[in-house]
């Protein structure tokens, strides 16, 4: 197994000249070793690399490598302590100085003889590696050096996948995370006794048929034990792959195997999902399921929603096959609830279900997001989202004996909560609460919630008062900054509009307006992009918009691009391109399949507010359970828009489907689409819009029949 050195040193810098420093390198490599040095990188590429495209280069290398080695100098020392940091160069040296002393903490300051000390002329230690590092004196100790080097044997694959691991959970902010509440569905005891070579064969439907355990978590993470197999399941940016991260940070703390797998990353179907896994874990390789065979190991399967359109049930398929193939491995997947595919995964009866932030939740992930000596700013923000003042003098005038644990209750408006506020006041709490501008909603979502509060930091006065508010408002501060920054002539509004482009290239739209087959893409290649096109993802990489992973550009959440396909949408419908959302489905879709459009025309209808009548017209049509959702949110949110005249039209419009004089050769599934999509609509005072008897249940909750 080849050992691989990643190289630090300071550009520029007369002890180190830079062919000194190749010539080191070239030493290593010649020794046996895989050496990463940044100028042979850029040989490599042949062009400039981008700031953002550099920092994954060198985070990746750290990641990688089984040593770093440090050419230490009086220059190199200054740019880590940030003695020179008015310097133009250095960025390098700073960046590499905050992982490497990262990395240390998290080892508890075990270096295990990774990170080696090279010096010349007698420079001192950097600070953070004082004592901890193996130290050699150039040119005296160089063979020694390289000879220890390249003759040390390399770290374990498991080691070197755990320290890839930690590495990317302390990428991910997990500091931020707070107890997320969920529900714990599971099956209950069997009473059936049958030997166990029956058993076997009904398991599964034993599994899926038998009643189910529910438990209530304040923390969902309470659920999940050394064995547990089950489903992780809640609302687009409720917190499930943060979820996920807490689990293998607890794995690896004590020290279990877990296998880390971002689901939208499998864009080659004709990869099989055990190849697919290696290619993820290449530290582990084919070396994989035996490793987690022993139990002693837990699969983590990310956005199972994710997966590319076009080949989504072939790879859910191979999965499934390969979990049931192994019924004793731990793995969590997670998937929104949404978008489960009914009966594909029955075979794993668990179900945690991952529920929206309450209030106390909330003021602890604003604490959490800013520091200590921000408390004060943490309480003002907490309450804004809350309510306001209103909600702030009513909580502040409670009796002594109210326990702190009454905020949540206080805060999302049980009518119970404040016994003790006056009629007035209790009318104003009410009010304030049921107000569905109030951001307290936007807040209850992890997601949004770390938006808001980026938004919130740079301008506490921004108006939020959807979801459309706070992408519009998050996205532009992050690009103003980054155009700033790098004094781009590019406007925002150019790069946003891009951006649009680029999701609906994601999504699909354009492809499929000119015929082509290959729907679902989840990312985009950086060699396929435009020079002005890479200009644009390049602005979008430093702003935190998107995400390069290797030769692959995709945004850093799903939610962000359904954001930008709602936007593209709705700038196209704005010029007058009345036609397009007709002409992107054709008599081809399948309708009763998930097809990854709820949330953008969710988002489109907060865009085209006054238009949402004639959107649901549209989507009755070619997507009728989106058209179902579409309807919910504007009667909880703009409920004047919605005419009963409308509920009418589309009501009949849906039974026309649903109940057809000739059934379609895709019968029942068509028909149950539509079937779907009406019974997710109720009126102004919340009953079904389907009024057929026998549907729906009456006032006393019995069946709406004749008895």
């Amino acid at each position: 197994m080849t050992v691989t050195i990643f190289i630090s040193y300071a550009i520029g810098d007369p002890d180190w000249p830079a062919g000194d420093v190749s010539s080191l390198a070239g030493k290593l490599r010649d020794g046996g070793a895989d050496v990463l040095l940044d100028q042979w990188e850029l040989e490599s590429k042949r062009r400039r690399l981008s700031d953002a495209e550099w920092r994954d280069w060198m985070r990746e290398g750290l990641d990688r490598a089984d040593h770093v080695l440090c050419l230490c100098s009086d220059r190199y020392v200054g740019l880590w302590t940030a003695k020179n940091a008015g310097e133009a160069r250095g960025r390098g040296i700073a960046f590499e100085s905050f992982e490497l002393s990262q990395r240390l903490y998290n080892s508890k300051q075990l270096n295990a003889g990774r990170v080696f000390l090279y010096k010349r002329n007698g420079a001192e230690d950097p600070r953070d590696l004082r004592g901890k590092c193996p130290v050699y004196s150039a040119p005296a100790d160089e063979c020694e050096l390289i000879d220890h080097l390249c003759r040390h044997t390399p770290t374990s694959a498991r080691d070197a996948w755990m320290r890839r691991l930690r590495a990317m959970v302390d990428e991910e902010r997990t500091a931020l995370y707070v107890p997320l509440a969920g529900q714990q569905l599971r099956p209950a005891p069997n009473p059936v006794h049958m030997p166990q070579s029956a058993l076997r064969y009904v398991r599964d439907d034993l599994q899926r048929l038998s009643p189910r355990v529910t438990t209530e978590h304040r923390d969902v993470l309470e659920a999940v034990t050394n064995g547990t197999r089950a489903l992780v399941l809640g609302e687009p940016g409720a917190g499930k792959t943060f979820a996920l991260l807490k689990v293998l940070e607890r794995d690896l703390d004590n020290e279990r195997l877990p296998v880390w797998v971002k689901l939208n990353h499998w864009l080659d179907a004709g990869l099989d999902f055990a190849a697919f896994v290696a290619s993820e874990a290449p530290d582990l390789g084919a070396t994989w399921p035996t490793m987690l065979g022993d139990g002693h190991g837990r699969l983590l399967l990310d956005g199972l929603n994710e997966l590319p359109l076009q080949t989504a049930a072939v790879q859910r398929a191979a999965i499934a096959e390969w979990l049931k193939a192994h019924p004793h491995c731990s793995v969590l997947v997670s998937c929104r609830e949404e978008d489960l595919p009914a009966g594909e995964f029955d075979f794993i009866a668990e179900r945690l279900l991952v529920r929206p932030l309450r209030a106390r939740q909330i003021r602890e992930f604003v604490r959490n997001y800013l520091t200590a000596s921000d408390l004060a700013v943490a309480e003002d923000l907490f309450w804004r989202l809350a309510g306001g003042d209103t909600l702030f003098r009513a909580w502040a005038s409670r009796p002594a004996e109210v326990a702190d644990s009454a905020l949540d209750g206080f805060i999302a408006g049980d009518a119970s909560a404040a016994p003790w506020l006056a009629e007035p006041e209790r009318r104003q709490w009410l009010a304030v609460c049921r107000d569905p501008s109030r951001p307290y909603g936007l807040a209850t979502n992890p997601y949004l919630l770390l938006m808001l509060l980026n938004v919130w930091v740079l301008d506490s006065q921004t108006p939020v008062r959807q979801r459309i508010d706070l992408f519009e408002a998050f996205t532009t501060a992050r690009l103003k900054g980054e155009i700033e920054k790098r004094h781009d002539t590019l406007s925002c509004g150019e790069v946003q509009d891009a951006l649009g482009a680029f999701g609906a290239r994601l999504q699909q739209l354009t492809e499929k307006a000119k015929g082509e087959a290959d729907a679902g893409t989840v990312s985009l290649l950086w060699r396929d992009l435009s020079v002005t096109d890479q200009h644009t993802a390049a602005l979008a990489l430093g702003a935190g918009l998107l995400r390069r992973e290797g030769a692959h550009v995709r945004f850093r959440h799903q939610l962000l691009q359904e954001f930008y396909v709602a936007r593209y949408l709705h700038r196209a419908l704005e010029s007058g391109e009345s036609t397009l959302l007709s002409a992107t489905w054709g008599e081809g879709v399948v309708l009763w399949e998930r097809s990854g459009w709820n949330q953008p025309f969710l988002l489109l209808a907060e865009y085209q507010h006054t238009a949402v009548p004639e959107l649901l017209r549209t989507l009755v049509r070619i997507q009728p359970e989106v058209a179902g959702a579409v309807w919910e949110q504007t009667r909880r949110r703009a409920p004047a828009l919605l005419s009963r005249q409308l509920a009418d039209e589309l009501r009949d419009s849906l039974m026309a489907q649903m109940l057809p004089k000739q059934p379609s050769q895709d019968f029942p599934r068509r028909e149950a689409a539509f079937g779907r999509g009406l019974g997710l609509m109720h009126d102004a005072d919340g009953r079904p819009l389907d009024r057929r008897r026998g549907v729906g249940l009456r006032d006393d909750g019995l069946p709406d029949i004749d008895w």
